[in-house]
């Protein structure tokens, strides 16, 4: 059964989605002003509480869907079809897309501000040791990936969608989930993507298809990242 969750309750599943990491970086801050912690170690107990955190958040979203009547396959992540493998054509296309808006804007905008976000992304993963960094890949590349686009595309997308229409729904979607990653150099990047995973959805009818997408994406950047080191 298609369950369509009204604004309120995406409300209530982003709060869940992103409250365990707020409380847990609450909890470090002070930690670290009355304690001798160096960047180092502050960067890798950021990474251990963003894993954890996306773990604790998958338990309370799937309580809170049972409490909404709800469940994970209701909301959107249903078997896929053969139709899967137009993924193959769809992400390539879609990554180039969200690269060239992205370079547009930075030609626009400056190539400054975009470096030192790349810089300090660098600097933050070059302080983790083996184990750290696998947990933040695997946050990064798979957990946020799978909560988001339930959040997102499964909730907010179908909401606003029901109501105002594909179009009208891809883009309030996309801009909710471009300004929610509180990057505003990297806002037109997350927009293309936001719109490309509501379509991406929409042709396949199940999320499976925008979260690998989705993880393919992220997983990318991740590599690159590292690479670059």
């Amino acid at each position: 059964m298609d369950t369509k969750l009204s604004l309120k309750q995406t409300l209530l599943l982003y709060i869940a989605y992103i409250l365990p990491g707020v409380l847990g970086l609450l909890i470090l801050i002070p930690i670290a002003k009355l304690t001798t912690l160096s960047k180092e170690t502050i960067f890798s107990d950021i990474a251990l509480i963003l894993f954890f955190a996306m773990v604790f958040s998958f338990i309370i979203i799937t309580k809170l869907l049972k409490h909404f009547k709800s469940s994970i396959s209701s909301v959107g992540y249903t078997s896929p079809t053969w139709r899967i493998l137009h993924l193959l054509w769809q992400i390539p296309l879609l990554l180039i897309g969200m690269l060239l808006v992205q370079v547009i804007f930075i030609g626009l905008l400056g190539a400054g501000e975009a470096s030192s976000v790349n810089s300090g992304l660098g600097q933050t993963l070059s302080n983790l040791d083996g184990w750290k960094m696998i947990c933040l890949i695997v946050a990064a590349s798979l957990l946020a990936p799978f909560l988001e686009e339930l959040i997102f595309r499964g909730a907010l997308y179908k909401a606003v969608r029901s109501k105002r229409g594909i179009f009208i729904g891809a883009i309030v979607s996309a801009l909710v989930f471009a300004i929610m990653h509180f990057i505003p150099v990297l806002i037109p990047y997350y927009v293309v993507m936001g719109i490309g995973f509501a379509l991406i959805f929409e042709f396949h009818k199940t999320l499976w298809a925008s979260f690998v997408a989705h993880a393919t994406i992220n997983s990318f950047v991740s590599i690159v990242v590292l690479i670059n080191i």
